[in-house]
């Protein structure tokens, strides 16, 4: 099912990296819940370079991007008709920071594992979903999990200190960085101005 879109993730990102055999495509039309969509395309990203291009490759053809890790979305988040970027395999960092205060971790680390990493310090994440042997952290943040014990206050979206976001347009950016602002306002000055009414709101 080759398109130009296809064509163009292939050249950038390599063959290894992108998927369009119905077989593939099939594999990748579900999750846990009880939809069935198939993807134009799936794209099995590496890092942060390789999200970018495929947000702003799919941006430039018109098509949609939706995100798949653990894929325990019991309401079809990670599911689409459009490009589908897996970001379980290469994404599995944990790096625990300040004696367990803090963790940076990438979206297709594990709750699990997660935790597994902060136990030594007594620590573990705010949210705590029934999934978590296999949902991971790309999902949690997306959809502000909780879980039985966290209620309101140790929420994902409570318990956050920063993103690395892609942007449409392939832009990068640190939410934590002191410099996010003034990065954000250079590369995207309308989005930035648009932010700013909403904030001023």
């Amino acid at each position: 099912m080759s398109t130009a879109l296809t064509t163009d993730l292939r050249l950038r990102l390599g063959d290894d990296q992108v998927a369009d055999r119905p077989l593939d495509l099939a594999r990748m039309a579900h999750d846990a819940s009880h939809y069935l969509l198939q993807p134009r395309v799936v794209v099995t990203a590496r890092d942060g370079g390789d999200v970018a291009e495929a947000v702003r490759l799919a941006a430039r053809h018109g098509v949609p991007v939706t995100f798949r890790s653990g894929g325990t979305s019991l309401s079809g988040q990670a599911q689409t008709d459009g490009v589908l970027i897996d970001t379980r395999r290469g994404f599995r960092g944990v790096e625990v920071l300040d004696a367990g205060a803090r963790v940076r971790c990438q979206p297709g680390a594990t709750v699990r594992a997660v935790n597994a990493a902060l136990a030594p310090y007594g620590r573990a994440l705010g949210p705590d979903p029934a999934s978590e042997v296999a949902c991971t952290i790309g999902g949690v943040v997306a959809n502000n999990s909780s879980g039985m014990s966290c209620g309101t206050t140790a929420n994902t979206y409570r318990t956050l200190a920063g993103l690395e976001v892609v942007l449409l347009s392939g832009t990068r950016i640190d939410t934590a960085a002191p410099d996010a602002d003034e990065r954000l306002r250079a590369a995207e000055p309308e989005l930035f101005e648009g932010l700013q009414r909403l904030r001023d709101r």
